[in-house]
């Protein structure tokens, strides 16, 4: 059995760690064993314990799991209509993705997100931002994605998470 004992000396990735458990935990009906998901939860885990950003791994699995449900956030169109057009786009957590500017009236709650943000979000999609990439984030582009996944949570998987509410409180 595996102790992560790596997770429990560093209070960032302990956070990290119990955001991915109670995502899970939450996530899955009682009951119904589900391999694939506890496969991901355990490489989720097993690759925070050398990640050098818990939070970056903690949104990588967040949205693998969410993919998995069929929830795979929409970046190269509108998550609405399907159009390619950029020009005023918003990020709707409602819809599940990027919206148009001719859409944004179907969700007032969408909001603007950097380009840095999605090229992100895209790699993160793309499993890309794990292993070798290690981007550094500025701190608009961190704050932006926190919301981002937070929101699809809420909003996909209709789920408030403890472990991401005492993260805020805790400053991070």
């Amino acid at each position: 059995a595996e102790s992560f004992y790596e997770l429990r000396l560093d209070l960032d990735r302990l956070t990290a760690a119990c955001c991915v458990v109670e995502l899970v935990d939450r996530a899955v009906e009682d009951r119904h064993p589900d391999a694939d998901t506890f496969a991901l939860l355990l490489g989720a885990l097993r690759g925070l314990c050398p990640a050098p950003d818990p939070e970056l791994a903690l949104w990588t699995f967040g949205v693998q799991l969410l993919s998995r449900f069929g929830y795979t956030p929409v970046l190269g169109a509108c998550s609405r209509c399907g159009s390619t057009e950029s020009q005023g786009a918003r990020f709707s957590p409602l819809f599940g993705g990027r919206l148009c500017g001719a859409c944004l009236g179907h969700d007032p709650q969408a909001f603007e997100v950097t380009r840095d943000s999605v090229q992100l979000l895209r790699a993160l999609v793309e499993r890309s931002a794990q292993g070798g990439d290690r981007p550094v984030l500025e701190d608009r582009t961190r704050h932006e994605l926190r919301r981002v996944f937070r929101e699809l949570i809420e909003h996909r998987l209709d789920l408030r998470l403890r472990s991401l509410e005492f993260a805020d409180r805790l400053g991070g």
